[in-house]
């Protein structure tokens, strides 16, 4: 219950922040940034934290989600259903906390791509994963609940419509939302034991973007200045896919009882790589596909 509190609370200052109140005069600095006038006329610049953009989107099959741009380029993201509630802050550089949370239930948080590398807490114990460490099956035993089964079982049965449009959907900018939602399902999937479950995502994803080669693009993907966004998010992707190819090659050739943990160090990595993608894509484009607030 005390993580479900946490998780929309964090959420909710996330996308309140720092914003003018509506109708409140906004200035704009030498340095780009904006002010605005706050209580009793005193004039306060934005902080890392404050939201830049938010948003809602829509995904047929999946549901609404929320979206949220601070001033330091995190992207903040929240699903609440009523079986569960996800949240996920992403940096520029691929570093990324994922919470899932439930009724009565302990949240999951999982933290990747930084410094620590991966760690994965739930109810007072967190265990980090290390090379050359036999950690899975512990993780694994986090890795539970009716919260997490219900997030998983989403995230899967879209991730099955995905796969019968392969070669008849056009491109869409709601496709980076959707990509990164199925990835970090799936990469919840591997730490509850799954080994292959990235594997199965990242290659739809490959089928998706390989099948739309040849085919004319919709109008949307290019910025003013003749910068292709949906290209080179593709070309992240596919790059980030081929560090995966190598890195799961190198955690095959160690011992079997290692190879679990090096397995899933490589799906962070991945993740971390593939959430980088679509943050380099939303400071392309924008939040293009949501219904901005």
């Amino acid at each position: 219950m005390v993580g479900r509190i946490a998780l929309g609370l964090v959420f909710v200052m996330a996308l309140v922040g720092n914003v003018a109140r509506t109708g409140a005069e906004v200035k704009r600095l030498p340095d780009g940034t904006q002010t605005a006038p706050g209580p009793r006329g005193v004039t306060y610049r934005p902080t890392q934290d404050a939201v830049r953009h938010s948003g809602t989107g829509r995904i047929a099959g999946l549901g609404e989600f929320k979206a949220a741009q601070t001033w330091d380029n995190r992207l903040k993201f929240a699903m609440t259903t009523a079986e569960f509630e996800f949240a996920r802050i992403t940096s520029d550089t691929g570093e990324t906390e994922i919470t899932i949370a439930g009724k009565d239930e302990d949240a999951l948080i999982v933290r990747l791509g930084g410094p620590d590398g991966l760690t994965v807490e739930k109810g007072g114990r967190m265990i980090d994963v290390r090379r050359g460490e036999d950690t899975s099956e512990a993780v694994r035993r986090l890795v539970g609940g009716r919260a997490i089964t219900a997030f998983r079982q989403r995230i899967g049965q879209y991730e099955r419509q995905l796969a019968n449009e392969i070669g008849s959907r056009k491109q869409d900018p709601s496709d980076t939302y959707a990509y990164s939602f199925v990835l970090t399902a799936a990469f919840i999937g591997e730490l509850a034991g799954d080994p292959n479950a990235i594997g199965r995502s990242r290659e739809l994803i490959r089928r998706r973007i390989l099948s739309a080669r040849g085919r004319p693009q919709p109008a949307g993907f290019t910025t003013g200045q003749g910068e292709n966004c949906w290209m080179n998010y593709e070309q992240a992707l596919l790059a980030n896919d081929e560090r995966n190819s190598q890195c799961m090659d190198a955690a095959n050739s160690v011992a079997w009882y290692l190879r679990g943990a090096e397995r899933l160090l490589c799906a962070a990595e991945f993740l971390s790589g593939a959430l980088g993608a679509e943050s380099s894509y939303i400071g392309c484009m924008g939040m293009s596909g949501l219904k901005l607030v």
